[in-house]
């Protein structure tokens, strides 16, 4: 497939792009192809142990496979590596809410608000819930 050869050309010109493991994983996800967007996102952060957007991800990716324990692995490890990652503490918070672990969730939230305060993103997501 065209785009498949075009991500694998970009990953040629800087292997370690986390943008291009993001993008070709998200891509591959809206293929359907759960199992390829783990691998790219697993290679990515092997390549960038410090990106807590790509453990993000595979935590999101994860939850829509029903493995919530993986998912949960995958936040706790993004947050190991950037604890005031906001996206990682409310993609965490809405999985446990949806899985109906309410007092978790609200947990979660409120580590995302001590995380950054100050965070536009934070009255955001507080008031559209």
């Amino acid at each position: 497939m065209c785009f498949r050869y075009l991500f694998k050309r970009s990953l040629e010109a800087n292997p370690r792009s986390r943008y291009a493991h993001l993008a070709w994983s998200m891509w591959e996800r809206q293929q359907g192809n759960t199992r390829g967007c783990l691998q790219l996102l697993a290679r990515g952060s092997s390549l960038n142990p410090a990106d807590p957007a790509l453990y993000q991800a595979r935590g999101i990716v994860e939850k829509e496979a029903g493995r919530y324990d993986e998912a949960r692995t995958a936040f706790k490890q993004g947050l190991k590596v950037d604890a005031s990652h906001l996206h990682l503490w409310q993609a965490w918070g809405v999985m446990e809410y949806q899985l109906g672990q309410y007092d978790e969730a609200r947990r979660l939230f409120q580590e995302g608000v001590w995380a950054d305060p100050g965070s536009k993103d934070v009255v955001s997501y507080a008031t559209a819930s």
